[in-house]
């Protein structure tokens, strides 16, 4: 399970990025944009839910799972006032999924300055994720249970005009039957639990380098407070986002890295968690296809790897989307 609205992947649809700031948030009125994304993904992680035996050593790389995925990207806008300096707004913003966020939002937005907003939403669980009741257990099938959350995010970009943005979430997590280390001690037992809360920042500036670039780098900030203190983390990370319009053409490459330090030594392994973590999303989009306005071709490559000192807990994850098309109204 993995942060913000705890549904983090890694995906490339829509504008990419804003070329610029405007007086108004949009046209008063409706507008947005769906995504129909269709493609492959692989990964190798113990918390596969496919693979439901663990085999062999315990502390060792989780098996390799692939399947072919078709899913539904987009927000819906609705601008209001004046000024037209209020918005309304659900879905998945293009912005957020650049950088590897794809959750549902529900949010209201405010024009705070020229080309400066202010958003506050909630991001619910709608389809609860799958996780393991006890991940240690070797030689036999292992339990699933349903893993949710919820979080509340702050926005604030272009703050006074200064091109830097700054977004902050408090989010939590809940694991519905928490049985981790179920053969060990009570004490160990309690120190693998991984329900909890946490806070998520990152600063970010973006940067017109050229004609029709960007370049967005950022530092990022995580903490988490888990019940179970050998699960409890500080994060940690950078990433940067170049962006690049010509004509019709859109292509993005977004890296990130992030580097994890647990507060107590694991049960399981005797050892205290440390983790480092990378990956890299190239996006295109191609728009007007075949001459119909406001249609556009989507697509995406994006690899990440996790490197633990505990072997267990690394993981690879590629994921790779052939055909997408993208609708703006």
């Amino acid at each position: 399970m993995k942060y913000l609205g705890m549904v983090l992947g890694v995906a490339v649809s829509g504008a990419m990025v804003s070329q610029g700031t405007q007086a108004a948030l949009a046209e008063p009125g409706f507008d947005g944009e769906l995504s129909v994304l269709a493609g492959y993904s692989s990964q190798e992680s113990n918390f596969n839910t496919d693979n439901a035996v663990k085999n062999g050593e315990l502390n060792s790389r989780g098996e390799s799972d692939s399947s072919i995925v078709v899913f539904p990207l987009g927000q819906l806008r609705y601008t209001f006032g004046r000024e037209a300096n209020n918005q309304l707004f659900l879905g998945t913003a293009r912005e957020d999924v650049v950088t590897g966020l794809v959750a549902l939002e529900l949010g209201y937005k405010r024009e705070v300055g020229q080309g400066s907003s202010i958003a506050l939403s909630v991001l619910p669980t709608v389809v609860n994720d799958e996780t393991w009741e006890d991940p240690f257990v070797l030689g036999e099938s292992r339990k699933e249970t349903d893993a949710s959350g919820n979080a509340i995010r702050l926005q604030y970009d272009n703050i006074l005009g200064s091109k830097l943005n700054l977004d902050m979430a408090w989010y939590e997590q809940e694991i519905d039957d928490e049985r981790s280390g179920e053969a060990l001690a009570p004490d160990d037992m309690q120190a693998l639990r991984r329900d909890g809360d946490g806070w998520y920042s990152r600063l970010s500036y973006r940067f017109p380098i050229a004609r029709g670039a960007i370049l967005a780098p950022a530092v990022r900030y995580q903490s988490f407070d888990a019940d179970g203190n050998a699960m409890s983390y500080s994060r940690w990370g950078l990433d940067a986002t170049y962006v690049r319009f010509i004509g019709r053409h859109r292509y993005s490459l977004s890296a990130e890295y992030s580097s994890y330090d647990f507060d107590a030594s694991h049960p399981v392994f005797n050892r205290t968690r440390e983790d480092d973590q990378w990956g890299l999303t190239m996006g295109y989009e191609y728009a007007n296809i075949f001459g119909w306005q406001d249609w556009a071709f989507t697509g995406f490559i994006s690899f990440s790897e996790r490197d633990s000192n505990i072997n267990f807990y690394d993981e690879t994850e590629r994921f790779i989307v052939s055909a997408g098309v993208t609708y703006h109204f």
